[in-house]
């Protein structure tokens, strides 16, 4: 059975987070607009999914689609606690290629302008992707990416406190996370600076609406990541 709910265990964590500063800022000289981004590679399917049945590959897709977490839990049950149901590298991958391919999807049905960015989203076969998509975006490129959009969305497994939250907070975008608080070990989770989704329906609400969160780019926030 599969299990919306269980029990966080969760680990101290106090390390900071390493973001160029001089690569990342506020840039004054860059006008932001009412639109929203993406930056980041679409997950093609690697040696781990040769061998996963297309029976499975939906199911995954429809936990994701209701917003059931990805947990070994969870996964081990649609995977009828297959071998690699206990591997931890599948497990990590398996978070990371369902959420972060199918929350972009989701972004399409934005009303807001949306620009992606990325390897492999060209070779898709989802007009509303391609017709969004801008190319892949250059290291050099990305704090001007940022500094241009109000939101800038992130899907990264089971993991919250990644450099690229760090990129987008410095420079200036709002970020909107796939909501992995369940999967994660981490104890800080930007419950109030980050805005969170985890169905297509929260995501569109949260950038149609042009919802908030309750602290912006806190100096606690800006500190932790620098």
């Amino acid at each position: 059975m599969i299990k919306k709910d269980f029990p966080k265990h969760k680990i101290i964590d106090q390390k900071i987070i390493p973001v160029n500063t001089n690569l990342f800022y506020l840039d004054d000289k860059i006008k932001r607009e009412d639109k929203v981004v993406f930056v980041g590679t679409y997950y093609k399917n690697g040696d781990y999914f040769e061998a996963l049945k297309e029976s499975i590959d939906t199911k995954i897709t429809t936990m994701v689609e209701e917003g059931i977490s990805l947990s070994q839990e969870n996964l081990q049950s649609v995977l009828n606690n297959d071998l690699l149901s206990n591997n931890k590298a599948f497990i990590d991958h398996i978070q990371q290629r369902y959420q972060r391919n199918i929350s972009v999807s989701w972004l399409c049905n934005s009303s807001k302008k949306i620009e992606i960015y990325g390897y492999n989203w060209e070779e898709l076969d989802d007009k509303n992707i391609i017709k969004n998509f801008k190319g892949i975006a250059d290291k050099s490129n990305i704090n001007a990416i940022y500094n241009s959009a109000k939101y800038a969305v992130s899907a990264s497994g089971s993991v919250i406190n990644t450099q690229r939250l760090g990129e987008i907070i410095h420079a200036g975008a709002i970020p909107v996370m796939y909501d992995s608080r369940e999967l994660t070990d981490e104890v800080q989770t930007r419950d109030d600076e980050c805005l969170y989704f985890k169905t297509k329906k929260e995501l569109v609400y949260i950038l149609d609406n042009n919802i908030l969160p309750k602290k912006y780019r806190s100096k606690k926030m800006l500190k932790y990541y620098k």
